[in-house]
């Protein structure tokens, strides 16, 4: 069965870079893309791989485990400044869920550390409007959209789209946007060291929200 983070721990162990291919709704064509995993981090929709992405367009990005389609060994290795923070950050196996909630992943297996702090972040779900399934589907469909920091008139249509079959309102739609900038946020923070080029993908992911914003 595949397991993409299991490959990706593979081939960090290894000291390579990965090729992935992902899904991203809207891409008729699946490019593969270059990159050394750096953390594993979980919101309410999933486990989600923090990566600095080589090629195309180098930069950070946060992938959905799920929606990685396939995971390769790239030929070339990573330099050993990357591969010491790939090791000691992502094959440690912890994943920073944002209910700070901790987690233990082995092989591509999560497993709750705390029972106590399951229960009480199953209680939060019920008053929480993240465990909604419009949320979760309209936060899928945006973050999508901006995952390379350009929003497409496709892109825009889909949001548009599915926020009228959901029936959002301005609000609602506001919400969302203010989740997805929050998990970059806590992703770029959660190793206590925030680059200048991850803070200028962050003013960058802003700038694409805002735009995607309607008065109301």
């Amino acid at each position: 069965m595949f397991d993409p983070i299991k490959d990706l721990m593979d081939n960090v162990r290894l000291g390579f870079f990965s090729v992935i291919r992902y899904r991203k709704e809207g891409e008729l064509t699946l490019l593969p893309r270059v990159i050394a995993p750096r953390r594993l981090c979980e919101g309410r929709h999933g486990l989600m791989v923090r990566a600095q992405q080589i090629s195309p367009e180098p930069g950070f990005r946060t992938f959905k485990a799920g929606q990685i389609l396939s995971v390769e060994r790239d030929t070339e290795r990573m330099p050993d400044r990357i591969w010491k923070l790939a090791v000691d950050e992502f094959c440690s196996g912890e994943v920073f869920v944002v209910s700070a909630e901790v987690r233990q992943a082995t092989d591509g297996v999560t497993t709750i550390i705390s029972a106590s702090d399951n229960r009480a972040s199953q209680q939060q779900s019920t008053s929480v409007c993240w465990s909604q399934p419009w949320f979760s589907e309209f936060a899928r469909v945006v973050r999508d959209a901006v995952l390379d920091l350009r929003v497409s008139r496709d892109d825009q249509n889909k949001i548009k789209s599915t926020s009228f079959r959901l029936g959002l309102s301005v609000e609602q739609e506001n919400a969302v946007y203010c989740y997805v900038l929050g998990e970059e946020q806590m992703g770029i923070s959660v190793d206590g060291a925030a680059t200048n080029e991850e803070l200028l993908r962050l003013d960058m992911l802003a700038d694409c929200l805002k735009g995607l914003r309607r008065m109301s």
